[in-house]
Protein backbone atom coordinates (compact mmCIF):
# COMPACT_ATOMS: atom_id res chain seq x y z
CA UNK A 1 0.00 0.00 0.00
CA UNK A 2 1.74 3.26 -1.14
CA UNK A 3 1.21 6.07 2.06
CA UNK A 4 2.66 9.06 1.18
CA UNK A 5 5.68 8.35 -0.58
CA UNK A 6 6.38 5.22 1.36
CA UNK A 7 5.13 1.76 0.92
CA UNK A 8 3.82 -0.18 3.40
CA UNK A 9 3.96 -4.38 2.94
CA UNK A 10 2.45 -6.97 5.18
CA UNK A 11 4.43 -8.26 7.56
CA UNK A 12 7.12 -5.19 7.59
CA UNK A 13 7.08 -2.82 10.57
CA UNK A 14 8.24 -0.33 9.17
CA UNK A 15 7.49 1.64 5.78
CA UNK A 16 9.91 1.41 2.64
CA UNK A 17 10.76 4.72 0.78
CA UNK A 18 9.66 4.29 -3.11
CA UNK A 19 12.78 6.16 -3.83
CA UNK A 20 16.30 5.77 -2.37
CA UNK A 21 18.60 8.64 -3.27
CA UNK A 22 18.31 8.70 -7.37
CA UNK A 23 17.23 4.76 -7.32
CA UNK A 24 13.45 3.84 -7.14
CA UNK A 25 12.35 0.93 -5.52
CA UNK A 26 10.33 0.46 -8.99
CA UNK A 27 13.12 1.38 -11.34
CA UNK A 28 11.03 3.60 -13.38
CA UNK A 29 7.81 1.75 -12.82
CA UNK A 30 5.22 3.65 -10.59
CA UNK A 31 2.90 0.24 -10.47
CA UNK A 32 4.06 -2.87 -8.85
CA UNK A 33 2.30 -5.79 -10.22
CA UNK A 34 3.09 -9.48 -9.36
CA UNK A 35 5.60 -10.10 -12.00
CA UNK A 36 9.53 -9.07 -11.89
CA UNK A 37 11.48 -8.66 -14.45
CA UNK A 38 15.09 -9.91 -13.79
CA UNK A 39 17.85 -7.95 -15.89
CA UNK A 40 21.86 -9.00 -16.45
CA UNK A 41 21.42 -12.85 -15.37
CA UNK A 42 24.19 -15.06 -15.60
CA UNK A 43 24.73 -17.02 -18.84
CA UNK A 44 24.27 -20.57 -16.74
CA UNK A 45 21.35 -19.10 -15.07
CA UNK A 46 18.03 -21.55 -15.79
CA UNK A 47 14.45 -20.98 -14.26
CA UNK A 48 15.45 -23.62 -11.35
CA UNK A 49 18.06 -20.68 -9.87
CA UNK A 50 15.29 -17.99 -10.03
CA UNK A 51 12.74 -20.34 -8.34
CA UNK A 52 15.50 -21.16 -5.65
CA UNK A 53 16.92 -17.45 -5.45
CA UNK A 54 13.20 -15.84 -4.47
CA UNK A 55 12.55 -18.43 -2.40
CA UNK A 56 15.50 -17.69 -0.38
CA UNK A 57 14.68 -14.02 0.09
CA UNK A 58 10.89 -15.38 0.80
CA UNK A 59 10.83 -18.97 1.76
CA UNK A 60 6.19 -18.70 2.26
CA UNK A 61 5.84 -17.11 -1.16
CA UNK A 62 3.62 -18.63 -3.80
CA UNK A 63 5.40 -18.39 -7.43
CA UNK A 64 3.29 -19.16 -10.14
CA UNK A 65 5.42 -18.64 -13.03
CA UNK A 66 9.17 -18.36 -13.49
CA UNK A 67 10.62 -18.16 -17.21
CA UNK A 68 14.28 -17.16 -19.06
CA UNK A 69 14.63 -15.91 -22.15
CA UNK A 70 18.17 -16.20 -24.08
CA UNK A 71 17.90 -13.89 -26.31
CA UNK A 72 20.67 -14.16 -29.35
CA UNK A 73 21.31 -10.75 -29.26
CA UNK A 74 21.30 -9.72 -26.06
CA UNK A 75 24.40 -10.23 -23.79
CA UNK A 76 22.84 -11.85 -20.77
CA UNK A 77 19.56 -13.42 -20.50
CA UNK A 78 16.90 -11.97 -18.79
CA UNK A 79 13.96 -14.07 -16.77
CA UNK A 80 10.22 -13.32 -15.23
CA UNK A 81 8.95 -14.41 -12.01
CA UNK A 82 5.20 -14.09 -11.31
CA UNK A 83 4.41 -14.24 -7.72
CA UNK A 84 0.27 -15.26 -6.41
CA UNK A 85 0.11 -11.78 -5.48
CA UNK A 86 1.22 -7.68 -6.04
CA UNK A 87 1.68 -8.08 -2.42
CA UNK A 88 4.74 -11.16 -2.44
CA UNK A 89 6.08 -9.56 -5.46
CA UNK A 90 6.61 -6.55 -3.71
CA UNK A 91 8.19 -8.25 -0.52
CA UNK A 92 10.56 -9.56 -2.58
CA UNK A 93 11.28 -6.34 -4.28
CA UNK A 94 12.45 -4.77 -1.33
CA UNK A 95 14.18 -7.61 -0.10
CA UNK A 96 16.53 -8.11 -3.42
CA UNK A 97 17.82 -4.81 -3.47
CA UNK A 98 18.06 -4.22 0.86
CA UNK A 99 20.06 -7.59 0.34
CA UNK A 100 21.48 -6.87 -3.27
CA UNK A 101 20.22 -9.99 -4.51
CA UNK A 102 22.89 -12.23 -6.70
CA UNK A 103 21.62 -15.26 -9.09
CA UNK A 104 24.59 -18.03 -9.56
CA UNK A 105 27.13 -15.41 -10.16
CA UNK A 106 25.33 -12.42 -11.17
CA UNK A 107 24.48 -9.54 -9.24
CA UNK A 108 20.86 -8.98 -11.07
CA UNK A 109 18.32 -5.98 -11.85
CA UNK A 110 14.60 -6.17 -11.12
CA UNK A 111 11.59 -4.23 -12.38
CA UNK A 112 8.13 -4.84 -12.30
CA UNK A 113 6.50 -5.86 -15.32
CA UNK A 114 3.70 -3.73 -17.09
CA UNK A 115 1.72 -6.76 -17.58
CA UNK A 116 2.48 -10.09 -15.39
CA UNK A 117 2.48 -12.95 -17.88
CA UNK A 118 -0.64 -14.72 -16.53
CA UNK A 119 -2.42 -11.08 -18.21
CA UNK A 120 -0.40 -11.99 -21.52
CA UNK A 121 -1.14 -15.49 -21.57
CA UNK A 122 -4.63 -14.89 -20.92
CA UNK A 123 -5.15 -12.69 -24.25
CA UNK A 124 -3.50 -14.95 -26.15
CA UNK A 125 -6.08 -17.64 -25.25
Amino acid sequence: RNTNGHLRIQGFPELFPLTQGQESLTDGFDMPSAEIIVQDMDAISEEDSLRSAFYALLPDCQITHVKVVRDRYAPSPHGYVEFATVEQAMQAMVQAKATGLRIDRARVKLQYARRPASARRSEAG
